[in-house]
């Protein structure tokens, strides 16, 4: 069962936050249709949090790291990516966590999990909720795990989904190739 993470668009960080989100429920959501949808299985499938599947992205590298690479672009690029990920977590994910005077928005919202499996991807580390870092994580995977979809045929749209096992493919996202199949609910 695919996660659809939206529309396509150029901002990985949106469908980041939608991704964040359905891992902090502990992927377990709704359907739009409002039927229970557990996700927990295949979420406890991807690289987890700062493992070692991250090192290797240069969204994990540090600024000395990024100005020793010899591809400008890839510097470039990360580094406008590491900016909108700091934008929209000030925007979108911030003001739902516990603010210093221990005030929440919606605080459930983004409350790192605690239950098995999904509590695996993220290693203790005393935080409760989603941090900048979390997103820049969730950011990367979507960056190098989402398909672009097309969806119905008459409607010209295509969507940003992660589907299991096949996300695991290797693929460029500037890539013209869209999958021959179409998003069509259910």
């Amino acid at each position: 069962m695919a996660l659809n993470l939206g529309r396509e668009g150029a901002d990985p960080t949106l469908p980041a936050v939608s991704l964040l989100q359905e891992i902090c429920a502990s992927g377990k959501a709704r359907s739009p249709a409002g039927t229970k949808i557990d996700r927990s299985r295949y979420l406890a499938t991807l690289p987890p949090f700062l493992g070692g599947d991250c090192l290797g992205g240069t969204d994990f590298f540090s600024e000395e790291a990024l100005d020793a690479l010899q591809c400008p672009h890839v510097a470039a690029e990360t580094r406008n990516r590491r900016e909108l990920v700091a934008l929209r977590y000030e925007r979108d994910v911030l003001p739902l966590t516990p603010g210093d005077d221990g005030a929440l928005g919606d605080g459930s919202t983004f409350a790192l999990p605690t239950s098995p499996p999904v509590d695996a991807l993220l290693p203790p580390s005393g935080a409760t909720h989603a941090a900048e870092k979390h997103l820049r994580w969730a950011t990367w995977l979507v960056t190098s795990r989402v398909l672009t979809v097309q969806g119905p045929a008459d409607s010209g749209e295509s969507y940003r989904l992660m589907i299991p096992f096949v996300d695991m493919c290797n693929h460029d996202r500037t890539s013209p190739h869209v999958l021959s199949g179409r998003a069509e609910p259910g």
